[in-house]
């Protein structure tokens, strides 16, 4: 103890024992700093395996189901991808099924698009557009009715982007078509009119056009459309009662007529009977 008092040292003594304390101290912050740098690293190992990462359960879960987007085939009659959307009620897909590659969706109309009778229709490019950038390229099963095909060999089906949508459905929600029921397809034909309604009472989509816009649509009985623009088929409406029949003109009335009187009829005259000559009396006869 005597040896490392600083005040029994001389002046060289007491510099070097400075300077021990000098490195001495240096050496103690540096190990202390880098243990501090230890545990700081170990904290935020911690803290890194202890805090969830920054997507929340939603995210993860959207990410999730984006990454294994798809339906469960067992559900449906068949299942394709949309190559091309040709309106917004009619696609086609591949692989063909039943050897047809067309689809037209059950239940709906959108309005027509180029149509050789009823021309570009307000609202078609919208519709169009629509389906396009909600199914094109996209898997999706098809749901068939009783009727499977049409007079124009097109499949008639209800279509599934996912399991949990039929895009007929929404294309009738969203007001980007209107009802147009066929039978005998008309499975979903109350759930369908429904969805209209939603739309029709939102003045959402074609709804909302002007009174002449709608009446340049398709008729399918909906209270829009007129006769002069007409398609393949006839809306499945109740047909009207047939008129009464028309009453049989009136006959006139004939006074009876009076029954005539027998005329009696005149005696016919006897024709005279020639009288046959009498013999001659025996006297005469000798003379």
């Amino acid at each position: 103890m005597f040896i490392c008092n600083p005040f029994y040292m001389d002046g060289e003594g007491r510099q070097a024992w400075l300077k021990y304390l000098v490195v001495l101290a240096v050496t103690i912050s540096l190990l202390a700093g880098c243990e501090g740098l230890g545990v700081y690293a170990n904290s935020s190992e911690e803290e890194a395996e202890s805090t969830p990462s920054s997507n929340t359960p939603a995210e993860q879960t959207t990410a999730k189901t984006t990454a294994n987007q798809g339906i469960d085939e067992s559900r449906y009659d068949a299942t394709a991808t949309v190559t091309r959307v040709v309106e917004g009620d009619t696609v086609d897909i591949s692989p063909a099924v039943q050897g047809i590659t067309r689809v037209r969706f059950i239940g709906v109309d959108t309005p027509e698009i180029e149509d050789p009778i009823c021309g570009n229709q307000p609202y078609g490019d919208e519709a169009s557009t629509y389906t396009k950038s909600r199914l094109e390229n996209q898997e999706v099963g098809l749901e068939f009715d009783v009727q499977k095909t049409d007079r124009y060999d097109r499949l008639l089906a209800y279509v599934y982007p996912t399991d949990d949508e039929m895009f007929n459905e929404t294309l009738l929600k969203e007001g980007y078509a209107q009802l147009a029921t066929f039978r005998p397809n008309v499975k979903y034909d109350e759930r369908l009119s429904a969805a209209q309604e939603v739309a029709r009472a939102a003045g959402r989509g074609l709804w909302g056009l002007s009174a002449e816009e709608l009446a340049a649509q398709t008729y399918r009985a909906n209270g829009i459309g007129s006769a002069n623009c007409t398609d393949e088929q006839t809306p499945a409406t109740n047909p009207p009662p047939p008129p009464p029949p028309t009453p049989p003109p009136p006959q006139p009335t004939l006074s009876p007529q009076p029954t005539p009187s027998p005329q009696p009829i005149p005696p016919q005259p006897v024709p005279p009977q020639p009288v046959p000559p009498q013999p001659l009396p025996p006297e005469d006869q000798q003379q």
